[in-house]
């Protein structure tokens, strides 16, 4: 909770406790986050217009889902859990995520969360909770691991995950179409995004993750 240098409400935990006790074998509850900047100055009240943009509208309100329909629909073309840090876990399912991981997670310094997330997901016959309120405060500057890799080792693990979730998640071709339509936008806004920053340094402050068009259905 709040890792790193994040931040959360007080009624973090116990809202998202609450929402995990509603149902039966929940493995992972998380809230909706706040983007603030590296004073704590609010960017974002929520990030509700970048899942309407990706097409999960059912992130709109707070709701339970299958854990597997929740990694088809949120984690097989891009990560819609943008913040680790507001995650609560049930202990025994994380760490057999972890195990089955092995050392390879240590390898991810970009997707290693959505990679936990889509092995967690898509190996327990559990649930996901979902709480619509941002209770969460996800720190958004140029040191975020996110923000310092360079664009082909971005792109690379975006493009193994891709792997990975086709798999995992048993993908059609109109599923795969999606991925690469969003490999594609990642490419030309990060490429963008490089050459901005270089030639203006300042403008990488409060930088918004990469949302993929409304997939094609």
């Amino acid at each position: 909770i709040a890792e790193a240098d994040d931040d959360c409400d007080p009624k973090f935990l116990s809202r998202v406790m609450e929402a995990i006790l509603s149902a039966d074998d929940v493995v992972i509850g998380f809230s909706d986050s706040q983007m603030i900047d590296g004073a704590g100055n609010l960017i974002a009240p929520h990030y509700q217009s970048h899942y309407r943009e990706a097409g999960a509208f059912k992130l709109g309100n707070s709701g339970i889902w299958t854990a597997a329909a929740f990694a088809r629909q949120c984690l097989s073309v891009q990560n819609l859990i943008y913040n680790v840090s507001a995650v609560v876990w049930r202990r025994d399912a994380l760490l057999a995520a972890l195990r089955r991981c092995g050392e390879s997670l240590r390898d991810w310094k970009v997707a290693g969360d959505w990679r936990l997330y889509l092995e967690l997901l898509t190996h327990e016959k559990g649930r996901v909770a979902y709480v619509a309120e941002a209770l969460n405060r996800h720190r958004r500057h140029g040191g975020s691991a996110t923000q310092s890799a360079d664009v082909k080792r971005h792109v690379d693990e975006i493009r193994k995950m891709h792997e990975i979730s086709a798999e995992k998640c048993h993908l059609d071709a109109a599923g795969r179409a999606n991925q690469q339509n969003y490999l594609r936008d990642v490419q030309n806004l990060l490429s963008v995004s490089k050459t901005e920053n270089t030639s203006s340094p300042r403008q990488s402050r409060g930088a918004k993750p990469v949302v993929a068009r409304k997939p094609k259905v």
